[in-house]
C-alpha cells in the first residue's frame, strides 16, 4: 500500500509544479493591489513593479493595454504596458467581458467598448473614437463583429463591423 502512495504524491507533485512553471513563466503583466498606496499596478511575474500602484481600479492587461482610473475624476483612461498613459478621464464606463478562460478582455480585435454620454461605443488602443457613442448596449467584437442595440428594448440588436456598419 505505501508503495502504491509513493508513486502518486510524485505525479501530484510534478503535475502542481507543471502547472506553476507554465503560469509562471508567463510574460503577461499581473495586477496587485499595495496595502500602503491602496491602489493598484502591475509586476512581471518575478514580483519587479512595471507599473507603478497609483491607479484607484486596473483592468487586467488586455492585447499590450489596460483601462484604469484615478481619483477624484472616476473616469476611464488607457495606458500601454510600459505604464505610458495613452489618455486619461475620457471615458465614463467601460465593458468588461469574460472569454472562455474567464478573463477579462477589454480589447477586443483592437477595440473596446466604452461609454460618453450615456452612450455606449468603441474606442480603438491609442483612445481614438472608432465607433461613436450611441448604442445603448453593446458586446465586444468577435471575428470583426459586435452586437448593439441603439434602443431600450433588448429584443431589437443590430451586428455592427469595425467600421460601422
Amino acid at each position: 500500500m505505501k508503495k502504491l502512495l509513493k508513486p502518486k504524491i510524485i505525479l501530484i507533485f510534478i503535475f502542481l509544479l507543471t502547472i506553476c512553471l507554465n503560469s509562471c513563466t508567463s510574460k503577461d503583466l499581473i495586477r496587485f493591489y499595495s496595502k500602503k498606496s491602496k491602489q493598484f499596478g502591475f509586476m512581471d511575474s518575478k514580483g519587479n513593479i512595471k507599473v507603478t500602484p497609483k491607479y484607484s481600479e486596473l483592468t487586467e492587461m488586455s492585447e499590450g493595454y489596460a483601462f484604469f482610473k484615478v481619483e477624484p475624476t472616476e473616469k476611464w483612461g488607457v495606458l500601454d504596458k510600459k505604464g505610458n498613459i495613452i489618455c486619461q478621464d475620457m471615458f465614463s464606463e467601460i465593458v468588461k467581458f469574460y472569454d472562455i478562460d474567464n478573463k477579462i478582455p477589454v480589447f477586443s480585435e483592437g477595440l473596446a467598448a466604452i461609454k460618453k454620454n450615456e452612450k455606449w461605443g468603441f474606442t480603438d488602443t491609442k483612445c481614438n473614437i472608432v465607433i461613436e457613442p450611441k448604442f445603448t448596449d453593446v458586446r465586444n467584437f468577435s471575428e470583426r463583429l459586435a452586437v448593439a442595440a441603439e434602443q431600450e428594448e433588448k429584443n431589437m440588436v443590430l451586428l455592427i463591423n469595425q467600421v460601422n456598419m
